[in-house]
């Protein structure tokens, strides 16, 4: 019941606190029909809603996000790069129409119980390993890392993917074996964010090569794989318009102050090459000392539970192919990372250090329900 008080408290405080990036205004017009008008609205109610230094609305002075001057044609080739989100849109959707609630306090509801959901969902995860008192305890830390709480904070859909990521993962790990099923749900975390499609490829390809002993076949059934992403992308080309992931991948790098040039830049070397040196040894610097640490923590033990190993190993080969692929200095996009590195790390220690009588540990180290 603590531990309940304590997550419902800590998704509060992130309802109540939220910070206001520029990117919700425009999932708040999506909300309320898309239109540019909607925005100009959005934007006022931003003003209103988030005020002081959690606003960060004024755009002044950045061409990229002077879109109240596009033209409907360009307007709508500017949201195909937030309705690449379907599971994040389509939720906020059905909680702005049936609760009918403002645009702004939907995203808030949804970012402090996709908060409760997480803290829930790593539970379950560590109850595993340790015993329920234990477990509580130490997801209540991890749930309040600066990190993580920034995230719930955020009116964008960060939160929402992990709430969703770490459910699909935990099944992936602990519940079924059956292919399918675990693709099925790696399948889902592309549709909440679309550079989740590097964890869900790596981790699908190593489950692949774990459950296919025979080369020949599993070269087979990785060139399935391979259709498969090759036919995701069509889709997601025909659901918004043309957007692929190559244009994805070129609006990492390129300033489109216009969407009319989106169809006449293409990127070259030098861009690429000056983004790239520039951003990722800054992001490797500042983000990843903490889930690397985690991480060796976590695969210093090889006796420890294969299948999370496997897990930690694919999220922190995601992580460091994202910098080459979609280049960000912002933390947000590697705190999941972080919050599955720390999740096996106490997992592992729970399992090597604490496997002994005691009540930290209890009945929770369950050796045979992973066996």
């Amino acid at each position: 019941m603590l531990f309940l008080l304590c997550l419902a408290g800590q998704a509060l405080y992130c309802f109540m606190r939220p910070s206001g990036p520029f990117d919700s205004v425009i999932y708040v017009s999506l909300l309320d029909g898309g239109s540019q008008q909607a925005y100009r609205d959005a934007g006022q109610a931003c003003a209103a809603a988030l005020p002081g230094p959690h606003n960060q609305c004024d755009a002044s002075g950045n061409s990229y996000r002077q879109i109240g001057a596009y033209s409907p044609a360009e307007w709508q080739t500017f949201l195909r790069f937030y309705r690449v989100k379907p599971l994040y849109t389509g939720v906020a959707t059905v909680l702005h129409s049936g609760l009918h609630l403002p645009g702004f306090l939907t995203l808030r509801l949804l970012s402090a119980l996709s908060f409760v959901s997480a803290g829930l969902t790593i539970a379950f995860w560590l109850r595993h390993h340790l015993s329920l008192p234990a477990a509580c305890l130490t997801t209540a830390l991890l749930v309040s890392f600066p990190q993580v709480i920034a995230i719930g904070k955020f009116l964008l859909p960060d939160m929402f993917s992990v709430a969703l990521m770490l459910p699909c993962l935990y099944a992936i790990v602990y519940v079924t074996r059956k292919l399918w099923v675990q693709f099925l749900l790696l399948a889902l975390l592309p549709l909440a964010r679309p550079d989740n499609i590097i964890l869900s490829l790596l981790l699908g390809a190593l489950l692949l090569y774990r459950a296919t002993p025979d080369r020949t076949r599993l070269l087979l059934r990785l060139a399935m794989l391979f259709v498969g992403c090759v036919v995701f992308n069509s889709l997601l080309s025909r659901a918004t318009h043309g957007l692929s992931y190559t244009i994805l991948f070129d609006h990492s790098f390129l300033d489109f102050s216009r969407p009319s040039q989106y169809p006449s830049m293409r990127l070259g070397l030098h861009d690429y090459l000056h983004t790239v040196l520039t951003g990722a040894p800054k992001a490797i610097i500042l983000f990843f000392p903490l889930p690397l640490f985690f991480t060796a923590l976590a695969l210093s033990d090889r006796t420890s539970w294969q299948p999370l190993r496997d897990l930690v190993l694919a999220a922190t080969v995601s992580a460091f192919a994202r910098l080459p692929l979609f280049p960000a200095e912002e933390e947000r996009y590697y705190t999941w990372w972080l919050m599955i590195a720390a999740l096996a790390a106490v997992a592992t220690l729970g399992q090597r250090v604490l496997a002994r009588p005691s009540w930290f540990v209890g009945t929770g180290v369950n050796s045979e329900r992973l066996s």
